[in-house]
This record gives C-alpha cells, sequence and structure tokens, in this order.
C-alpha cells in the first residue's frame, strides 16, 4: 500500500476529503467498500450509503459528490438503469460501475450509457479502486474544462455575431429612417417655394405624407418588437367577427393588389365560427403584414388566404400562398429574422425593414400561435 499513499501525495490538491457517494443494495457490500477506501488512506475518503434506485437517481442529479460508486445490482433495478434514468442531464462527476459479473457486454454498456469505468468486485482492491477514481476524476475534470472552453468558444462566436447583427441593425435603420426623413425635407423647401404650381406642391405633399407613414411604420415596428423581445407587451382580449377582420384586411391591400393586377381570394371553412375571443387588433396587424407581404412580392397572379377550423383543439388555421417569386431552401433560413429579406437586392427592389415577418411570428406567440412557412 506504500505505493498507492507515495503516489496520492502528488495528485492530493487540498485537505478536504472526497465525498463518495456508495449505490448498493448490500449494506454489508458498502462497508467493504468503506473499508477499502480506508486502506487507501485514512480519512482521505467521505463515503455514504445510499440503497435504493429511487433515492440514488435523486442524489446524482444534485451533483453534490466527487464521484458514485454504483452496484449493478440494485434489487429489481440495475446499475445500468441508473446510467439511463440521469443520462440527459449533464452528470459531471464520474459514475464508476460495480458488479460480480464478468461480462463484456455489460461492460460495454455501461461505458455507452456514460459511466467512467467497470470494476468487477471479485478483482477489487484498495490500490484498483483508487487507480479508478483517480482516472476516472482526472478524465472528468478534463471533459469538464473541455465543455467550458467549447461553450466560451459558442459564447464568443455568439457575441460576435450579435454585434455584427447590431452593425447590420443600424446600417439598415439609418438608411429606413433618414431616406424618407431626407425625403420629406428636400419636398417640403419644394412645397414652400411659390414658383411651383399648387399642382406640382400637391404632388410634394403626398410625396411627404408617404414618406412620414412610413417613417411611422418603421418606428412602430422597432417598439412592438421591442416590446414582445422585453416581455411588456400587453393583449386585450374581446369577443369579435373574424371574418369581418378578415374582409376589412383584404380590403385593405386590396388597392396595392389591384394595382398590380393582382387578385386577392379568400376561403373560408364552413365550420369557421364569426365570433371568436382573442386581440382583434394583434390578429390585424399579423393578417395584415403577411397579406401585405405576399401582395408586395407577387408580380403577376393572385395571393389566396385560407381560413380552416380545428373544432376539437378550438384552433384555426389560417395559410397564405401567392403566385410570387419564391424562396430558395437556404434563404427561408432568414425567412423570420429581424431586418433580414431573402437577399439585399430584394430591400433595393421592393424596400422595406424586413421587421414584418419577424414581428408577426413573435406576435402570433403571444396569441398562443405560430407562424411557419407553409411547404
Amino acid at each position: 500500500m506504500n505505493g498507492v499513499a507515495a503516489f496520492q501525495q502528488s495528485w492530493r490538491t487540498g485537505d478536504a476529503p472526497i465525498k463518495v457517494v456508495v449505490i448498493d443494495d448490500d449494506q454489508e457490500d458498502f462497508f467493504l467498500t468503506k473499508e477499502l477506501l480506508n486502506d487507501v488512506e485514512k480519512g482521505r475518503y467521505e463515503a455514504r450509503w445510499i440503497s435504493n434506485f429511487a433515492t440514488a437517481v435523486d442524489e446524482i442529479k444534485k451533483q453534490e459528490a466527487d464521484v458514485y460508486l454504483i452496484d449493478f445490482n440494485l434489487g429489481e433495478k440495475t446499475g445500468l438503469d441508473v446510467l439511463k434514468e440521469v443520462r440527459s442531464y449533464e452528470i459531471n462527476q464520474p459514475m464508476i460501475l460495480l458488479t460480480g459479473l464478468s461480462d463484456r457486454e455489460i461492460d460495454l454498456a455501461v461505458m455507452d450509457e456514460g459511466a467512467t469505468d467497470f470494476l468487477e468486485k471479485n478483482k477489487l482492491t484498495a490500490e484498483v479502486l483508487e487507480r479508478s477514481i483517480r482516472y476516472s476524476m482526472k478524465g472528468a475534470a478534463d471533459l469538464l474544462r473541455l465543455k467550458q472552453a467549447e461553450k466560451s468558444q459558442i459564447e464568443k462566436q455568439a457575441a460576435e455575431a450579435a454585434n455584427k447583427a447590431k452593425s447590420r441593425f443600424l446600417a439598415h435603420m439609418s438608411h429606413e429612417i433618414r431616406t424618407p426623413l431626407t425625403a420629406m425635407l428636400g419636398f417640403t423647401e419644394l412645397a414652400r417655394d411659390r414658383n411651383h404650381s399648387d399642382e406640382e406642391r400637391s404632388g410634394f405633399l403626398e410625396v411627404i405624407k408617404r414618406s412620414g407613414e412610413h417613417l411611422l411604420q418603421v418606428i412602430n415596428d422597432i417598439l412592438d418588437l421591442s416590446k414582445v423581445e422585453d416581455g411588456n407587451f400587453e393583449t386585450e382580449t374581446t369577443e369579435f367577427d373574424l371574418l369581418e377582420l378578415i374582409k376589412g384586411v383584404v380590403e385593405l391591400v386590396e388597392p396595392a393588389a389591384i394595382k398590380k393586377g393582382l387578385v386577392v381570394k379568400s376561403n373560408i371553412g364552413l365550420d369557421v365560427p364569426r365570433l371568436i375571443k382573442s386581440d382583434s387588433k394583434l390578429l390585424r396587424q399579423i393578417l395584415f403584414n403577411m397579406l401585405g407581404n405576399a401582395v408586395k412580392f407577387t408580380p403577376s397572379g393572385s395571393v389566396e388566404l385560407t381560413l380552416k377550423a380545428n373544432p376539437v383543439e378550438k384552433r384555426f388555421t389560417i395559410s397564405i400562398r401567392d403566385t410570387g417569386i419564391g424562396i430558395s431552401a437556404h434563404e427561408q433560413t432568414r425567412l423570420f429574422q429581424p431586418f433580414s429579406q431573402a437577399n439585399a437586392s430584394l430591400n433595393r427592389k421592393f424596400g422595406g425593414t424586413g421587421l414584418g415577418l419577424d414581428l408577426s411570428k413573435k406576435l402570433a406567440r403571444v396569441l398562443g400561435g405560430d407562424l411557419v412557412l407553409a411547404s
């Protein structure tokens, strides 16, 4: 035993004893294991006994010990069952299986389930047990450091991505706010010039009005998105006519659709209730964003809204299809990201903040639903 004690002198990192939890349904086996630990170095290990499966699982989840020695046989359960039960938790402490069997299949099975070692009881000595604990604890510590390094790298990458997103946001918002403001100031000066005719000045005022409306929409979208993400978005549930709401939204987008020669269709299921309870303002905003987006990106053809009810779940589904430009699989991944459109050229061609769909998805979740890309 001198060799074991001498080696411990070099790997001990403090005076606190190593906390060992022995999970075994046989108390006599626990005492034998405790004696082996004392043979290594008295006071070096602090052993505690747990005799049943349920308590063992709860104890391991707490992760308060330094190492767990688990007997393979635990009455109706096994040590393998224990490993399977705690596998979904990120257990950082080593778990060593003890068994009276010499079975390669069991050996491989317990290692696959997260055990750091597999020891046969009839071959167990103080030196073997000490070596297993030492290497298992070292391996667990190395693995934890690796996980922490990976986590740090992921956090670093996330921070870099956040900074890039912030830069893109500032550049995008600078453009979206500066453009209508510049137009408003420029055309205000033109409108003040008495050398222009009343018709020309009326046209200037119309540009100012449209620019102001665009600027107000940008600001409203930013404020709404901020409220949703901060969890400060308040809803107001009232009873309203769902079909009338949809009809009203369709009428709002029809002028833009007619101007492009598009047909806006509505298909309402026969089992859809007219009166529902929800936040009509938010639902109107979601539908307006979705329909408006479909009209914007559809050069010709039609935009179709379909409303179906699910009486069993007391939910309804609104789907919108169009004959627009389509979206590639790669571009679909960016569809619900704020301040994003499928590609930069679309922003130049169609305009917009890229906030509409992201905001609509978040608002849908506020109402207990969701917004997804249909196949």
